[in-house]
């Protein structure tokens, strides 16, 4: 099982950053690794919601809340695809002053039978989603500008620090 943590410092007080985070439905504001994302499921948010995102290179991913904590985060399964076999991911706040801490954290198991290049990979492309994601998510909520599929030129890499590897 591997695992993988980062961090962040969003210049927004928690409940406006929660606005956005906790918006299940629209990880794609933020995030350059989701093409779109819908609710599959009655709920759209909180425990037992589902949603598909469209993710380049894996296609449809469906993801379910499995933990909710109103304002504070959430954690989601994602339903096994491509090289992985199970992965969850937890998103939290946490009220910084004036500013808020998303840490993001990642596990995951990969398929058996993968070569040690394609593990490598795999979990390279872990580290990139996570850190690439905060960087849009801090982007997109200090600016209010959508992502898209490519982070802006210019941003600051070193904001998000990997805490765990």
């Amino acid at each position: 099982m591997g695992s993988l943590k980062a961090e962040v410092r969003v210049d927004l007080a928690i409940g406006d950053l929660w606005k956005i985070v906790g918006d299940y439905g629209n990880p794609n504001d933020w995030s350059p690794y989701v093409d779109s994302a819908e609710i599959i499921s009655d709920v759209s948010s909180g425990a037992g919601a589902v949603r598909t995102c469209v993710i380049p290179g894996f296609g449809d991913v469906e993801e379910r809340i499995t933990d909710w904590q109103e304002g504070v985060g959430f954690s989601f399964d994602v339903k096994a695809s491509g090289p992985v076999e199970t992965a969850r991911s937890t998103v939290t706040l946490r009220a910084s002053g004036a500013a808020t801490t998303v840490v993001y954290e990642i596990e995951f198991k990969l398929r058996d039978g993968l070569t040690t290049e394609e593990q490598t990979g795999a979990e390279g492309y872990f580290q990139m989603v996570l850190k690439e994601s905060l960087l849009g998510l801090k982007h997109f909520a200090e600016t209010g500008q959508k992502i898209g599929n490519v982070l802006p030129d210019g941003l600051d890499t070193s904001a998000v620090v990997v805490i765990a590897a």
